[in-house]
């Protein structure tokens, strides 16, 4: 049976095979037998073992597939803190200055974005925040991120520190708002 014989929502999850592949590998683990059977899918491209993958994937519990479709984060929090509480934790705060670096990943250029060859973008500034340790590093890692992503940019990070630490932390020009510009 070759593939173009397949039902087109069988062909459509060959398409992206990979890409679940990766997402169970991440979320529960390359030993995990979701991921083996995927993986050998993969490889074999065979049109019997695509359809088993396709069953078994959409066929996983409801506490899995919320942890596949969170890159393995846990279950969404029952409820949200208001801005007001997260306000009020701030009061006694002191103003800090930090070198903040964000990254994310960016399919396609945007007017203040150039993403490189990973599709990946950091963007270096000087800011304050309020902050009462004086803990010299904070790593924030937004909820649902991929596991995959987040260390490839964090790799990218090290490297920035480590070739640009003095231009990163004394930049020349400042922004329109006053804070220096990187």
């Amino acid at each position: 049976m070759a593939l173009a014989s397949l039902s087109p929502d069988v062909q459509e999850f060959a398409a992206h095979l990979n890409d679940y592949r990766q997402r169970v590998g991440a979320s529960l683990g390359k030993t995990d037998p979701l991921y083996r059977l995927l993986d050998e899918a993969c490889k074999s491209r065979d049109p019997r073992a695509l359809e088993v993958a396709k069953a078994a994937y959409e066929g996983q519990p409801d506490d899995i597939k919320e942890r596949l479709a969170r890159n393995g984060w846990g279950p969404e929090p029952a409820c949200w803190p208001a801005p007001e509480g997260l306000l009020a934790q701030y009061q006694d705060k002191q103003v800090r200055r930090f070198l903040q670096i964000d990254g994310c990943e960016m399919i396609a250029p945007d007017e203040d974005f150039l993403p490189d060859e990973d599709n990946h973008v950091l963007s270096k500034r000087l800011t304050f925040d309020l902050r009462s340790s004086d803990w010299p590093v904070r790593l924030q890692i937004i909820d649902g991120s991929s596991k995959d992503t987040v260390l490839a940019l964090l790799r990218k990070v090290i490297s920035e520190l480590d070739t640009r630490w003095e231009s990163l932390v004394n930049p020349r020009e400042e922004r329109s708002d006053g804070i220096p510009a990187l």
